[in-house]
């Protein structure tokens, strides 16, 4: 999926529309929303006709979307690069090893985000693959749970389940904290 925007819109007030009762600033509701394009295809031909564009939305409280921005992998302390980019050169030297790193490329190429696709643009404009893979790291706590490498990206964070952020030092918690803030304070500032 191509992602074209994404956008966390806020909603406008903080009074709850079922209750009528003044909401806190992480209760707001918010909504996530992403462009993509949908192509436009004849149904008995299968002929391509173009594409529309077309939005996915994530609803979520204004609380839950802070808190995803506050704990991305680029400031957690259990993201090490080190042991990624020892695992890569472990991998490299082997069949099977090979393998993995090509299936960590296929994963790469299936992220389509915009903000990811700027950080590792090649100079022809696609994704550079070897610069996205520099940019790895292994998540210590979910390679215990799953007894296997969990590869991540700086701008991933920890997926459904457990959340194992811990700050990396005291500027990683402050720049944690700074995306966090932002979105509090216009959710704070909604209906004012």
């Amino acid at each position: 999926m191509d992602v074209k925007s994404d956008r966390l819109r806020i909603q406008g007030s903080r009074i709850d529309t079922e209750t009528g009762q003044r909401l806190e600033p992480e209760e707001v509701p918010a909504e996530r929303v992403l462009e993509i394009p949908a192509p436009m295809q004849g149904h008995m031909t299968g002929e391509y006709f173009g594409e529309l564009r077309a939005s996915v939305n994530v609803q979520k409280t204004t609380g839950e979307f802070a808190q995803q921005v506050r704990h991305s992998c680029a400031t957690c302390k259990h993201f090490d690069a080190r042991a990624w980019h020892q695992l890569q050169s472990k991998w490299e030297v082997s069949k099977e090893g090979v393998q993995m790193l090509n299936a960590v490329r296929a994963g790469i190429m299936d992220v389509n985000l915009a903000r990811f696709q700027d950080m590792h643009l090649s100079p022809e404009g696609d994704t550079d693959l070897e610069h996205a893979l520099s940019f790895l790291g292994v998540c210590h706590p979910h390679t215990e749970i799953r007894n296997d490498p969990f590869i991540v990206h700086p701008l991933s964070g920890c997926p459904e389940g457990p959340d194992y952020w811990q700050p990396r030092d005291t500027d990683a918690d402050r720049a944690a904290s700074t995306g966090f803030d932002q979105i509090m304070q216009t959710a704070a500032k909604a209906g004012d």
